[in-house]
């Protein structure tokens, strides 16, 4: 379901939008009326009541968003509202905890945070027993993503699948939902036993989980110091052209690919878990023009061309960079990486009417929360079909 870049000209788009919002502001009035009440039977620990109410109201959606509680302090609880690894809807329930008011005696958060320090006191319904004997390894990979081993004699091996689940558990609870999701690119599973290069140091139950934290938070500063110091409009790029192979990226429509960043090229085709933030400090996103265009050169002559062109115009606009180019068996593709994603629309709907770019052009984007948006170059630009992936 599109819904950043929802089209408010389509009346069904914008008719569908309203009324989730609709929703989710019934949702939080009705939460209002009944918070006092969650709050006291949590604390008793009589789900009952909380069960029904919130896994009643979440179906009105009709698309997969989760919920949790968890104490935050002695006082206060966390009320999470989470796609849970569903990352299209991840858009979706950030304009939902957006909308929520403040309630007294409750924290809404869109993500699951960590949630215990403790390692002997592990509970969840996925995962429990006495963890104490956890260590860890942390290893920051090229495409600015860190793999994380944990070594443990409740693990039975060398990354035996059910151990692997377990690990991602743990992950999820020591290290939170956020930092799985955009930061974490693997998960090790080994018995102690079988360990090496791992945090040998003894550690205290309470001072586990926070060394694991510091050391997280710490690599990823160091990631983001790598990162570049201005937007890339502001940015030369300093390398030549690279050319990448495609030949084993399945299912994908595109077949070339010239690049001035290739790194980011290969990160989208090495992970699932693409994410801009891991490689901009400005909040723009990575994405790419897919288009049809007749043309009475080659593609070889075609694509730099416009590609050149497309990127001197984005940045007399300071809406982004055009850093790459591809050809496939019914499209041609630009890279881009947008700071400004509707003043870069009216650069490129220019560039497409000059060029007399097919209706069925679009931006597409490569983060795993927008696999499901798109933008069309023009105001009647049909929507792309599913299995039009890169």
């Amino acid at each position: 379901m599109r819904w950043n870049f929802a089209d408010s000209t389509l009346r069904w788009e914008e008719s569908r939008k309203t009324r989730f919002i609709e929703l989710m502001d019934l949702f939080w009035v009705e939460f209002g009326k009944v918070s006092e009440r969650i709050y006291r039977d949590f604390n008793a620990q009589d789900y009952s009541f909380l069960v029904t109410w919130f896994n009643r109201r979440m179906s009105r959606f009709n698309v997969e968003l989760f919920w949790t509680i968890s104490r935050c302090d002695d006082k206060k609880l966390f009320l999470i509202i989470t796609a849970s690894g569903v990352g299209e809807n991840r858009p979706i329930v950030e304009t939902f905890v957006s909308r929520a008011p403040d309630f007294p005696d409750w924290i809404v958060q869109s993500y699951k945070p960590p949630l215990v320090r403790e390692c002997s006191k592990i509970e969840d319904n996925r995962i429990s027993g006495d963890w104490s004997d956890l260590k860890f390894s942390l290893q920051k990979c090229d495409d600015n993503v860190i793999e994380v081993s944990l070594y443990s004699n409740n693990f039975h091996g060398i990354n035996l699948d059910e151990d692997v689940d377990n690990a991602i558990v743990l992950g999820e609870i020591l290290l939170g939902e956020e930092n799985l999701d955009k930061w974490i690119g693997a998960f090790g599973a080994i018995s102690l036993t079988q360990q090496s290069g791992a945090s040998g140091e003894e550690l205290s139950k309470a001072e586990f989980a926070d060394k694991l934290h510091a050391e997280f938070e710490s690599l990823k500063d160091s990631i983001r110091n790598t990162l570049p110091r201005v937007p890339y409009h502001e940015l030369e790029f300093e390398q030549s052209l690279s050319t990448l192979s495609l030949e084993h990226v399945n299912d994908a429509s595109r077949t070339s690919c010239e690049s001035y960043l290739p790194h980011i090229i290969e990160s989208v085709m090495q992970r699932f878990i693409f994410h801009s933030c891991r490689f901009s400090n400005f909040d723009e996103l990575f994405c790419y023009l897919k288009f049809q265009c007749e043309v009475t050169e080659s593609s070889e002559t075609f694509l730099p061309s416009i590609r050149k062109e497309l990127d001197a115009r984005l940045v007399d606009a300071k809406a982004g960079r055009c850093f790459g180019y591809g050809a496939g068996r019914e499209y041609f593709f630009l890279d881009l990486v947008l700071s400004d994603i509707e003043r870069a629309r009216e650069v490129i709907s220019s560039l497409a009417e000059e060029y007399n770019f097919s209706r069925s052009s679009w931006i597409k984007f490569f983060d795993r929360y927008y696999m499901c948006e798109w933008v069309g170059v023009y105001h009647d630009t049909p929507k792309p079909s599913p299995d039009e992936a890169w």
